[in-house]
Protein backbone atom coordinates (compact mmCIF):
# COMPACT_ATOMS: atom_id res chain seq x y z
CA UNK A 1 0.00 0.00 0.00
CA UNK A 2 1.06 3.45 -0.93
CA UNK A 3 -0.78 5.29 1.72
CA UNK A 4 -2.27 4.10 4.91
CA UNK A 5 -3.03 7.13 7.05
CA UNK A 6 -6.57 8.89 6.41
CA UNK A 7 -6.93 12.73 6.08
CA UNK A 8 -8.61 13.78 9.50
CA UNK A 9 -7.62 17.70 9.67
CA UNK A 10 -6.32 20.16 7.41
CA UNK A 11 -4.04 23.06 8.53
CA UNK A 12 -5.10 26.28 7.10
CA UNK A 13 -3.14 27.40 4.03
CA UNK A 14 -2.38 23.44 2.97
CA UNK A 15 -5.45 22.16 2.10
CA UNK A 16 -8.76 24.56 0.76
CA UNK A 17 -11.01 21.76 1.71
CA UNK A 18 -11.27 19.09 5.25
CA UNK A 19 -12.57 15.74 4.21
CA UNK A 20 -16.10 14.90 6.24
CA UNK A 21 -16.29 11.96 8.59
CA UNK A 22 -14.55 8.54 7.17
CA UNK A 23 -13.06 9.95 4.09
CA UNK A 24 -10.11 8.96 3.18
CA UNK A 25 -7.42 9.83 0.39
CA UNK A 26 -10.06 9.17 -1.86
CA UNK A 27 -11.71 12.54 -1.66
CA UNK A 28 -8.77 14.00 -2.66
CA UNK A 29 -8.43 15.32 -6.21
CA UNK A 30 -5.26 16.44 -7.41
CA UNK A 31 -4.04 18.47 -10.79
CA UNK A 32 -0.85 17.77 -12.49
CA UNK A 33 0.38 19.97 -15.31
CA UNK A 34 3.48 19.75 -17.46
CA UNK A 35 4.54 23.78 -18.32
CA UNK A 36 5.87 24.14 -22.01
CA UNK A 37 9.35 24.10 -22.42
CA UNK A 38 9.00 26.28 -26.00
CA UNK A 39 7.59 28.90 -26.94
CA UNK A 40 5.39 30.70 -23.83
CA UNK A 41 1.62 29.95 -23.60
CA UNK A 42 1.21 33.88 -23.01
CA UNK A 43 2.18 34.83 -26.34
CA UNK A 44 -0.44 36.44 -28.59
CA UNK A 45 -0.38 35.06 -32.08
CA UNK A 46 -1.06 31.93 -32.95
CA UNK A 47 1.73 31.28 -34.63
CA UNK A 48 3.93 31.64 -31.32
CA UNK A 49 1.88 28.98 -29.50
CA UNK A 50 4.18 26.78 -27.84
CA UNK A 51 4.71 23.52 -29.89
CA UNK A 52 3.19 19.99 -28.54
CA UNK A 53 6.21 17.90 -26.78
CA UNK A 54 7.36 14.94 -28.89
CA UNK A 55 6.53 12.13 -25.94
CA UNK A 56 4.04 12.22 -22.24
CA UNK A 57 5.63 13.64 -19.44
CA UNK A 58 6.23 10.01 -17.86
CA UNK A 59 7.10 11.82 -14.17
CA UNK A 60 3.65 13.14 -14.22
CA UNK A 61 2.56 9.67 -15.03
CA UNK A 62 4.80 7.43 -12.92
CA UNK A 63 3.24 9.81 -9.74
CA UNK A 64 -0.25 9.89 -11.35
CA UNK A 65 -0.35 6.31 -11.01
CA UNK A 66 0.83 5.82 -7.42
CA UNK A 67 -2.01 8.28 -6.42
CA UNK A 68 -4.35 6.47 -7.98
CA UNK A 69 -3.41 3.18 -6.74
CA UNK A 70 -4.67 4.54 -3.43
CA UNK A 71 -7.55 5.88 -5.09
CA UNK A 72 -6.75 9.89 -5.22
CA UNK A 73 -8.71 11.30 -7.96
CA UNK A 74 -5.77 12.92 -10.24
CA UNK A 75 -5.83 15.05 -14.10
CA UNK A 76 -3.10 15.81 -15.87
CA UNK A 77 -2.65 18.64 -18.32
CA UNK A 78 -0.25 18.55 -20.89
CA UNK A 79 0.04 22.69 -21.28
CA UNK A 80 1.17 22.80 -24.64
CA UNK A 81 -1.62 20.26 -26.03
CA UNK A 82 -3.87 21.59 -24.91
CA UNK A 83 -6.00 24.00 -27.30
CA UNK A 84 -6.64 26.56 -25.03
CA UNK A 85 -4.47 26.08 -22.12
CA UNK A 86 -4.89 28.82 -19.81
CA UNK A 87 -8.60 27.89 -20.07
CA UNK A 88 -8.39 24.41 -19.16
CA UNK A 89 -5.80 24.94 -16.46
CA UNK A 90 -8.13 27.56 -14.58
CA UNK A 91 -11.51 25.37 -14.91
CA UNK A 92 -9.19 22.60 -13.78
CA UNK A 93 -7.47 24.30 -10.90
CA UNK A 94 -10.29 26.13 -9.14
CA UNK A 95 -11.75 21.93 -8.70
CA UNK A 96 -8.93 20.83 -7.57
CA UNK A 97 -7.42 20.50 -3.77
CA UNK A 98 -3.63 20.77 -4.72
CA UNK A 99 -1.77 21.91 -7.82
CA UNK A 100 2.04 20.33 -9.04
CA UNK A 101 3.67 21.91 -11.65
CA UNK A 102 6.25 20.75 -13.32
CA UNK A 103 9.74 23.15 -13.75
CA UNK A 104 12.38 23.02 -16.14
CA UNK A 105 15.67 24.67 -15.88
CA UNK A 106 14.44 26.42 -19.21
CA UNK A 107 11.27 27.54 -18.13
CA UNK A 108 10.87 28.76 -14.20
CA UNK A 109 9.58 31.96 -15.51
CA UNK A 110 6.64 30.38 -17.31
CA UNK A 111 5.92 28.30 -14.38
CA UNK A 112 5.70 31.43 -12.07
CA UNK A 113 3.59 32.98 -14.44
CA UNK A 114 1.41 29.90 -14.13
CA UNK A 115 1.36 29.84 -10.77
CA UNK A 116 -0.09 33.84 -10.68
CA UNK A 117 -3.22 32.48 -12.91
CA UNK A 118 -4.09 29.28 -10.42
CA UNK A 119 -3.53 32.02 -7.87
CA UNK A 120 -5.65 34.37 -8.99
CA UNK A 121 -8.65 31.30 -10.24
CA UNK A 122 -8.26 29.31 -6.51
CA UNK A 123 -6.65 31.50 -3.85
CA UNK A 124 -6.26 28.59 -1.10
CA UNK A 125 -5.05 25.59 -3.26
CA UNK A 126 -1.76 24.51 -2.64
CA UNK A 127 1.34 24.78 -4.89
CA UNK A 128 3.65 22.22 -5.29
CA UNK A 129 6.60 21.93 -7.41
CA UNK A 130 8.32 19.04 -8.48
CA UNK A 131 10.76 18.18 -11.76
CA UNK A 132 14.82 18.22 -12.38
CA UNK A 133 14.85 22.28 -11.67
CA UNK A 134 13.89 21.76 -8.47
CA UNK A 135 16.70 19.13 -7.63
CA UNK A 136 18.82 21.66 -9.20
CA UNK A 137 17.61 24.56 -6.74
CA UNK A 138 15.63 22.77 -4.51
CA UNK A 139 15.41 25.75 -2.12
CA UNK A 140 16.06 28.79 -4.89
CA UNK A 141 12.83 27.50 -6.89
CA UNK A 142 10.58 28.84 -4.05
CA UNK A 143 12.04 32.22 -3.88
CA UNK A 144 12.07 31.98 -8.02
CA UNK A 145 8.05 31.11 -7.70
CA UNK A 146 6.59 32.84 -4.36
CA UNK A 147 3.48 31.81 -4.76
CA UNK A 148 4.41 28.22 -4.36
CA UNK A 149 4.36 26.30 -0.62
CA UNK A 150 6.47 22.92 -1.45
CA UNK A 151 9.37 21.95 -4.00
CA UNK A 152 9.92 18.19 -4.29
CA UNK A 153 13.80 17.80 -4.93
CA UNK A 154 13.78 13.92 -4.72
CA UNK A 155 11.83 11.61 -6.96
CA UNK A 156 7.86 12.52 -5.97
CA UNK A 157 6.86 9.13 -6.83
CA UNK A 158 8.26 7.50 -3.53
CA UNK A 159 7.21 10.79 -1.17
CA UNK A 160 3.79 11.44 -2.16
CA UNK A 161 2.72 9.14 1.49
CA UNK A 162 4.38 11.06 3.82
CA UNK A 163 3.65 14.48 1.66
CA UNK A 164 -0.08 14.12 2.13
CA UNK A 165 -0.43 13.09 5.20
CA UNK A 166 1.58 16.71 5.70
CA UNK A 167 -0.80 18.22 3.74
CA UNK A 168 -3.74 16.83 5.67
CA UNK A 169 -2.02 17.90 8.90
CA UNK A 170 -1.56 14.38 10.56
CA UNK A 171 2.23 14.47 9.86
CA UNK A 172 4.47 18.08 10.14
CA UNK A 173 6.22 18.64 7.01
CA UNK A 174 9.67 18.88 8.49
CA UNK A 175 9.21 14.91 8.65
CA UNK A 176 8.83 14.53 4.14
CA UNK A 177 11.83 13.38 2.75
CA UNK A 178 13.20 15.10 -0.22
CA UNK A 179 10.89 18.45 -0.40
CA UNK A 180 11.76 22.03 0.99
CA UNK A 181 8.85 24.39 2.08
CA UNK A 182 7.64 27.42 3.09
CA UNK A 183 7.17 28.39 6.71
CA UNK A 184 5.99 31.79 7.31
CA UNK A 185 8.78 33.95 5.35
CA UNK A 186 11.89 30.95 5.92
CA UNK A 187 12.27 28.22 3.74
CA UNK A 188 12.66 24.93 5.13
CA UNK A 189 14.02 21.29 4.35
CA UNK A 190 12.57 17.81 4.88
CA UNK A 191 14.06 14.99 5.53
CA UNK A 192 17.16 13.59 3.54
CA UNK A 193 15.71 11.40 0.96
CA UNK A 194 17.64 8.04 0.11
CA UNK A 195 17.26 6.83 -3.16
CA UNK A 196 15.45 3.86 -3.99
CA UNK A 197 16.80 1.36 -5.53
CA UNK A 198 14.03 -1.09 -6.94
CA UNK A 199 12.42 0.68 -9.81
CA UNK A 200 10.08 -2.47 -10.23
CA UNK A 201 8.09 -1.31 -7.25
CA UNK A 202 6.75 1.82 -9.02
CA UNK A 203 3.72 0.66 -11.07
CA UNK A 204 3.59 1.32 -14.42
CA UNK A 205 2.68 4.93 -15.69
CA UNK A 206 -1.36 6.05 -16.14
CA UNK A 207 -0.65 6.54 -19.35
CA UNK A 208 -4.92 7.01 -20.15
CA UNK A 209 -4.54 10.28 -18.12
CA UNK A 210 -3.28 11.84 -21.42
CA UNK A 211 -5.18 9.59 -23.97
CA UNK A 212 -6.82 12.40 -25.18
CA UNK A 213 -2.98 14.23 -26.65
CA UNK A 214 -1.34 13.47 -29.49
CA UNK A 215 2.43 12.76 -29.31
CA UNK A 216 5.03 11.46 -32.04
CA UNK A 217 4.84 15.19 -33.88
CA UNK A 218 7.81 16.86 -34.47
CA UNK A 219 7.54 20.44 -35.45
CA UNK A 220 3.86 19.58 -36.38
CA UNK A 221 4.90 16.80 -38.59
CA UNK A 222 4.27 12.69 -37.31
CA UNK A 223 7.73 10.82 -37.89
CA UNK A 224 6.28 7.57 -35.87
CA UNK A 225 3.26 6.06 -36.34
CA UNK A 226 0.32 7.39 -34.66
CA UNK A 227 -0.17 6.41 -31.13
CA UNK A 228 2.84 7.12 -29.31
CA UNK A 229 3.87 6.68 -25.57
CA UNK A 230 7.05 7.05 -23.95
CA UNK A 231 8.91 4.13 -21.36
CA UNK A 232 11.86 4.57 -19.06
CA UNK A 233 13.32 1.75 -18.02
CA UNK A 234 16.19 2.83 -15.96
CA UNK A 235 17.33 6.09 -14.20
CA UNK A 236 20.63 7.75 -13.99
CA UNK A 237 23.72 6.80 -16.21
CA UNK A 238 26.78 5.22 -15.38
CA UNK A 239 29.25 7.76 -17.12
CA UNK A 240 29.98 11.63 -16.25
CA UNK A 241 29.85 14.04 -18.72
CA UNK A 242 30.80 17.73 -17.94
CA UNK A 243 28.21 19.28 -19.63
CA UNK A 244 25.18 16.81 -17.92
CA UNK A 245 23.27 17.02 -14.79
CA UNK A 246 21.85 13.62 -14.95
CA UNK A 247 23.93 12.78 -11.64
CA UNK A 248 22.13 15.70 -10.21
CA UNK A 249 18.34 14.18 -10.42
CA UNK A 250 19.61 10.32 -10.12
CA UNK A 251 23.01 9.53 -7.91
CA UNK A 252 23.14 5.99 -8.89
CA UNK A 253 22.36 3.84 -12.15
CA UNK A 254 18.81 2.09 -11.73
CA UNK A 255 17.75 -0.48 -13.71
CA UNK A 256 14.62 -2.24 -13.65
CA UNK A 257 14.83 -5.78 -14.66
CA UNK A 258 13.97 -7.34 -17.17
CA UNK A 259 10.72 -9.09 -16.89
CA UNK A 260 9.25 -5.90 -15.38
CA UNK A 261 10.28 -4.29 -18.36
CA UNK A 262 8.75 -6.50 -20.80
CA UNK A 263 5.39 -6.31 -18.77
CA UNK A 264 4.75 -3.08 -19.47
CA UNK A 265 5.34 -3.78 -23.04
CA UNK A 266 2.90 -6.56 -22.85
CA UNK A 267 0.52 -3.61 -21.53
CA UNK A 268 1.28 -0.69 -24.00
CA UNK A 269 1.17 -3.22 -27.13
CA UNK A 270 -2.51 -3.35 -26.43
CA UNK A 271 -3.02 0.79 -26.94
CA UNK A 272 -0.13 2.00 -28.96
CA UNK A 273 2.30 1.50 -31.96
CA UNK A 274 5.15 3.37 -31.23
CA UNK A 275 7.07 3.45 -27.88
CA UNK A 276 10.20 5.96 -26.78
CA UNK A 277 12.20 4.56 -24.46
CA UNK A 278 13.47 7.71 -22.85
CA UNK A 279 16.77 6.23 -20.94
CA UNK A 280 19.48 8.60 -20.49
CA UNK A 281 21.57 5.16 -21.44
CA UNK A 282 19.14 2.42 -22.22
CA UNK A 283 21.94 0.14 -23.63
CA UNK A 284 24.64 0.57 -20.85
CA UNK A 285 24.16 -3.15 -19.63
CA UNK A 286 24.15 -5.28 -23.07
CA UNK A 287 23.17 -8.26 -21.44
CA UNK A 288 20.01 -6.69 -20.20
CA UNK A 289 19.29 -5.11 -23.12
CA UNK A 290 19.59 -7.95 -25.03
CA UNK A 291 17.36 -9.71 -22.80
CA UNK A 292 14.28 -7.57 -23.46
CA UNK A 293 15.24 -7.58 -26.85
CA UNK A 294 14.96 -11.10 -26.68
CA UNK A 295 11.82 -11.24 -24.67
CA UNK A 296 10.04 -8.43 -27.30
CA UNK A 297 10.61 -11.22 -30.17
CA UNK A 298 9.40 -13.98 -28.80
CA UNK A 299 6.09 -12.28 -27.50
CA UNK A 300 5.94 -11.14 -30.90
CA UNK A 301 5.65 -7.62 -30.08
CA UNK A 302 4.45 -5.28 -33.12
CA UNK A 303 5.53 -2.17 -31.12
CA UNK A 304 7.89 0.33 -33.24
CA UNK A 305 10.82 1.40 -31.16
CA UNK A 306 12.89 4.83 -30.23
CA UNK A 307 15.83 4.88 -28.03
CA UNK A 308 16.41 8.33 -27.79
CA UNK A 309 19.62 7.54 -25.53
CA UNK A 310 22.62 5.60 -26.59
CA UNK A 311 26.18 5.59 -26.61
CA UNK A 312 28.54 4.38 -29.66
CA UNK A 313 30.70 2.24 -27.44
CA UNK A 314 27.86 -0.34 -27.12
CA UNK A 315 27.51 -1.08 -30.30
CA UNK A 316 27.69 -4.82 -30.97
CA UNK A 317 26.34 -6.44 -34.34
CA UNK A 318 24.55 -8.94 -32.39
CA UNK A 319 22.77 -6.65 -30.44
CA UNK A 320 22.00 -4.30 -32.89
CA UNK A 321 20.63 -7.50 -35.12
CA UNK A 322 18.51 -8.27 -32.31
CA UNK A 323 17.22 -4.34 -32.02
CA UNK A 324 16.29 -4.56 -35.71
CA UNK A 325 13.97 -8.07 -35.28
CA UNK A 326 12.54 -6.39 -31.72
CA UNK A 327 11.61 -3.31 -33.98
CA UNK A 328 13.70 -0.73 -33.12
CA UNK A 329 13.37 1.57 -36.33
CA UNK A 330 15.42 4.77 -34.18
CA UNK A 331 18.76 5.70 -32.64
CA UNK A 332 19.69 8.65 -31.18
CA UNK A 333 23.07 8.97 -29.95
CA UNK A 334 25.15 11.92 -27.89
CA UNK A 335 28.18 12.39 -30.85
CA UNK A 336 28.28 16.01 -29.37
CA UNK A 337 31.73 16.48 -31.82
CA UNK A 338 33.90 15.39 -34.94
CA UNK A 339 37.09 16.37 -32.99
CA UNK A 340 39.08 13.99 -30.67
CA UNK A 341 39.79 16.97 -28.40
CA UNK A 342 36.62 18.13 -27.84
CA UNK A 343 35.36 15.16 -26.92
CA UNK A 344 37.96 14.37 -24.60
CA UNK A 345 37.49 17.60 -23.02
CA UNK A 346 33.70 16.99 -22.03
CA UNK A 347 35.08 13.44 -21.11
CA UNK A 348 32.68 11.44 -23.25
CA UNK A 349 35.09 8.58 -23.40
CA UNK A 350 34.56 7.63 -27.07
CA UNK A 351 36.13 7.97 -29.74
CA UNK A 352 35.77 8.92 -33.45
CA UNK A 353 35.97 5.72 -34.84
CA UNK A 354 33.77 4.41 -32.41
CA UNK A 355 31.20 6.84 -33.63
CA UNK A 356 32.09 5.99 -37.14
CA UNK A 357 31.65 2.01 -36.42
CA UNK A 358 28.06 2.15 -34.47
CA UNK A 359 26.29 4.88 -37.16
CA UNK A 360 27.45 2.43 -40.06
CA UNK A 361 26.13 -0.47 -38.07
CA UNK A 362 23.05 0.81 -37.37
CA UNK A 363 22.44 2.33 -41.37
CA UNK A 364 23.36 -1.40 -42.21
CA UNK A 365 20.63 -2.80 -40.39
CA UNK A 366 17.95 0.00 -41.72
CA UNK A 367 17.82 2.06 -38.45
CA UNK A 368 17.04 5.37 -38.68
CA UNK A 369 19.45 7.35 -36.90
CA UNK A 370 19.85 10.77 -35.31
CA UNK A 371 23.26 12.32 -34.32
CA UNK A 372 23.26 15.09 -31.80
CA UNK A 373 26.77 18.06 -31.72
CA UNK A 374 27.27 20.65 -29.17
CA UNK A 375 28.82 23.91 -31.05
CA UNK A 376 30.71 26.22 -28.54
CA UNK A 377 33.43 24.82 -26.50
CA UNK A 378 35.37 26.75 -24.66
CA UNK A 379 38.55 26.41 -26.60
CA UNK A 380 36.59 25.10 -29.88
CA UNK A 381 37.90 27.30 -32.89
CA UNK A 382 36.08 27.81 -36.22
CA UNK A 383 38.14 25.18 -37.53
CA UNK A 384 36.94 22.72 -35.02
CA UNK A 385 33.44 23.60 -35.87
CA UNK A 386 34.19 23.05 -39.38
CA UNK A 387 35.77 19.39 -38.92
CA UNK A 388 32.65 18.35 -36.60
CA UNK A 389 30.39 19.60 -39.59
CA UNK A 390 32.62 17.47 -41.88
CA UNK A 391 32.52 14.92 -39.87
CA UNK A 392 28.64 15.02 -39.29
CA UNK A 393 28.21 14.82 -43.28
CA UNK A 394 31.03 11.99 -43.54
CA UNK A 395 28.33 9.52 -41.83
CA UNK A 396 25.42 8.17 -42.81
CA UNK A 397 23.38 9.93 -40.52
CA UNK A 398 19.61 10.59 -41.21
CA UNK A 399 19.00 13.22 -38.95
CA UNK A 400 21.26 15.77 -37.10
CA UNK A 401 20.80 18.62 -34.62
CA UNK A 402 23.58 21.19 -33.55
CA UNK A 403 22.84 23.14 -30.59
CA UNK A 404 24.70 25.27 -28.50
CA UNK A 405 26.78 23.89 -25.19
CA UNK A 406 24.38 25.01 -22.56
CA UNK A 407 26.29 25.45 -19.03
CA UNK A 408 23.39 23.92 -16.55
CA UNK A 409 23.55 24.52 -13.09
CA UNK A 410 24.81 21.22 -11.55
CA UNK A 411 27.31 20.52 -13.99
CA UNK A 412 30.96 20.57 -13.87
CA UNK A 413 30.98 23.17 -16.69
CA UNK A 414 28.96 24.91 -14.48
CA UNK A 415 30.79 24.83 -11.06
CA UNK A 416 34.28 25.83 -13.31
CA UNK A 417 32.52 28.30 -14.32
CA UNK A 418 31.39 29.84 -11.12
CA UNK A 419 34.44 29.54 -9.63
CA UNK A 420 36.31 31.67 -12.54
CA UNK A 421 34.02 34.01 -12.10
CA UNK A 422 32.05 33.44 -15.57
CA UNK A 423 28.91 32.45 -14.00
CA UNK A 424 27.65 34.04 -10.76
CA UNK A 425 26.24 31.42 -8.44
CA UNK A 426 22.95 33.64 -8.73
CA UNK A 427 22.13 33.45 -12.02
CA UNK A 428 19.77 31.72 -14.28
CA UNK A 429 20.59 27.62 -13.88
CA UNK A 430 20.86 27.70 -18.27
CA UNK A 431 23.39 29.61 -19.76
CA UNK A 432 23.93 29.35 -23.45
CA UNK A 433 27.86 29.93 -24.20
CA UNK A 434 29.06 33.11 -25.33
CA UNK A 435 32.46 35.39 -26.13
CA UNK A 436 30.84 38.09 -23.77
CA UNK A 437 30.92 35.56 -20.62
CA UNK A 438 34.17 34.51 -21.86
CA UNK A 439 32.15 30.92 -22.20
CA UNK A 440 33.49 30.04 -25.67
CA UNK A 441 35.21 31.98 -28.26
CA UNK A 442 31.83 32.84 -30.05
CA UNK A 443 29.00 34.96 -29.26
CA UNK A 444 25.36 32.89 -28.47
CA UNK A 445 24.11 34.45 -31.85
CA UNK A 446 27.50 33.50 -34.10
CA UNK A 447 26.73 29.73 -32.46
CA UNK A 448 22.95 29.89 -33.89
CA UNK A 449 23.83 31.07 -36.80
CA UNK A 450 26.93 28.26 -37.55
CA UNK A 451 24.09 25.31 -36.51
CA UNK A 452 21.47 27.04 -38.93
CA UNK A 453 23.79 26.69 -41.76
CA UNK A 454 25.22 23.68 -40.70
CA UNK A 455 21.90 21.90 -40.63
CA UNK A 456 21.16 23.64 -44.51
CA UNK A 457 24.71 22.24 -45.04
CA UNK A 458 23.93 18.24 -44.11
CA UNK A 459 20.43 17.97 -45.89
CA UNK A 460 20.79 19.86 -48.74
CA UNK A 461 23.91 17.66 -49.79
CA UNK A 462 23.13 15.82 -53.30
CA UNK A 463 23.97 12.73 -51.52
CA UNK A 464 21.87 12.89 -48.56
CA UNK A 465 18.28 13.76 -50.94
CA UNK A 466 19.20 10.46 -53.11
CA UNK A 467 19.14 8.52 -50.15
CA UNK A 468 15.90 9.95 -48.56
CA UNK A 469 14.54 9.62 -52.57
CA UNK A 470 15.45 6.18 -52.16
CA UNK A 471 14.12 5.43 -48.90
CA UNK A 472 10.90 6.71 -49.41
CA UNK A 473 10.19 4.86 -53.04
CA UNK A 474 12.39 1.69 -52.34
CA UNK A 475 11.33 1.06 -48.71
CA UNK A 476 8.72 2.68 -48.55
CA UNK A 477 9.70 4.82 -45.88
CA UNK A 478 8.78 8.73 -45.60
CA UNK A 479 10.51 9.41 -42.29
CA UNK A 480 13.64 11.25 -44.40
CA UNK A 481 11.37 13.36 -46.34
CA UNK A 482 8.84 14.28 -43.54
CA UNK A 483 12.15 15.24 -41.32
CA UNK A 484 13.29 17.13 -44.25
CA UNK A 485 9.54 19.15 -44.07
CA UNK A 486 9.80 19.26 -40.04
CA UNK A 487 13.21 20.70 -39.96
CA UNK A 488 13.62 22.82 -43.34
Amino acid sequence: MYFTACLKSVPKGYMRRSPGPGEGYETMRLLLIRTTLGISLFRKKSRDKARPPFSPPTDLLYLASVLEHEGVAVTVLDSACEENPLEAIRRHAAASDAVVLSVHSSNPQETGNLARIIRDQAPDVPLILQGPYCGIRPSGVLQEIPLAQISISGEAEFIVQPLLAALAGSRPLADVPGIYYRDHTAIKKGRDLVENPDLDALPFPARHLVERYDYGRFNGVHLTRPRLTSIVTSRGCPFHCRFCTTHVHSKTFRKRSPGNVLAEFQEIQHMYRSVMIEDRNFLADPKRAHQIFEGLIANGSILELLITGARVDTAQRDLYQKMKRAGVKFISYGLESGVQETLDYYHKNITLEQTRSAVALAAEMGIITWGNFILGAPHETADDIRQTIRFACSLPLDIVFYRTLAYQQGSDLWDEAVERGNIGEDEDAFILADSQRNLSPFTAADLTDLGRRATHAFYLRPQYLARAFYRTVRQRDPTMVKTLCALL
